[in-house]
């Protein structure tokens, strides 16, 4: 199940909004929300999420694979 609380605060730190995020992982804004409802990301999708807002890889997992 994908935490969209933390994916959101990691954001709202960095003073991005979902579009940024859309443009960091590649995608467009609408597929990022869909995404996040189906919680399926790609690893490429999770790398780059990861490394432009460098996010630790125990945050990563709770964001991405959280139960």
């Amino acid at each position: 199940m994908f935490n969209k609380n933390l994916f959101r605060s990691i954001l709202a730190a960095a003073g991005d909004t979902m579009a940024d995020a859309a443009k960091i992982i590649n995608c467009h804004p609408a597929t990022l929300t869909r995404k996040m409802v189906a919680g399926e990301f790609s690893r490429k999708e999770i790398e780059r999420f990861r490394v432009h807002y460098n996010v630790e890889p125990a945050t990563i997992m709770a964001i991405f694979f959280a139960e």
